[in-house]
């Protein structure tokens, strides 16, 4: 049975929601409406007198442009806040991304919170991972899709994705295995392009493929490496129910 004092981060979002099933006592910062991480004052005050065994770090700027017009916040959010998290959890757990894929602001101050993560305790965990679920690019391709419109998918961004649900089960591993510790990589047993991708979502939701096209953009490769590989045909499966 699981006993630990958890805090989720960014519990509103899509990573925190599933986070949420699995850890049903924790407790949440949902956003800044709950608490603005970037505002370093109020974030001390808030966490006097708090500590936690784990502290699960969600929140983040997803919004590549917004961090680009707003590189502060985002280092703050990404980077900054990891040391004084840090002072009120035993464990870390710092969601990241694959830091070396591009060099924009979002993935940089990734970067620099993975670094805060392991310099702060021998026992956080830099948490590597891209997810797909009930948002982002499946809702969009699934929700044009049931609306019989067209849609294109670029042919030479490569990934490897995972079900939110799919990492949540990682995380819940981690967070009861005490000598988790350092970079762990999840990611998916495959890697296809986006365009590929969202065929299968509409193989597996029995919607129209015919409507997909394809595209082509600055090439990309958003794979992550593997420490522990993850299903896609369960991940699809899931998300399928989701839909259902």
């Amino acid at each position: 049975m699981l006993t630990k004092k958890i805090l989720i981060t960014g519990a509103s979002g899509m990573l925190g929601r599933s986070l949420i099933k699995i850890f049903p006592d924790s407790d949440l910062l949902k956003g800044r409406t709950d608490l603005d991480l970037t505002d370093i004052n109020k974030t001390n005050k808030w966490f006097t007198n708090k500590h936690y065994d784990v502290i699960i770090h969600c929140a983040a700027f997803t919004d590549i442009n917004y961090c680009e017009l707003r590189p502060k916040k985002a280092r703050i959010l990404h980077s900054e806040v990891v040391d004084h998290l840090c002072q009120h959890c035993d464990k870390l757990i710092y969601i990241s991304t694959n830091p070396n894929y591009n060099k924009g602001i979002y993935y940089l101050t990734k970067y620099e919170g993975e670094k805060r993560t392991l310099l702060n305790g021998d026992s956080n965990v830099v948490l590597r991972t891209n997810i797909y679920g009930k948002g982002g690019l499946a809702d969009w391709a699934i929700t044009q899709l049931r609306d019989n419109k067209k849609i294109s998918g670029f042919s030479n961004v490569m990934f490897n994705a995972i079900h939110v649900d799919q990492l949540s089960e990682q995380i819940r591993e981690i967070v009861l295995d005490t000598f988790s510790s350092g970079v762990i990589e999840v990611a998916g047993n495959y890697v296809i392009s986006k365009h590929e991708f969202i065929c299968l979502i509409a193989k597996y939701l029995g919607l129209n493929g015919n409507l997909i096209t394809k595209n082509t953009t600055v090439s990309q490769n958003m794979v992550i490496p593997c420490d522990r590989k993850i299903s896609l045909t369960t991940g699809l499966e899931l998300l399928r129910r989701e839909y259902e």
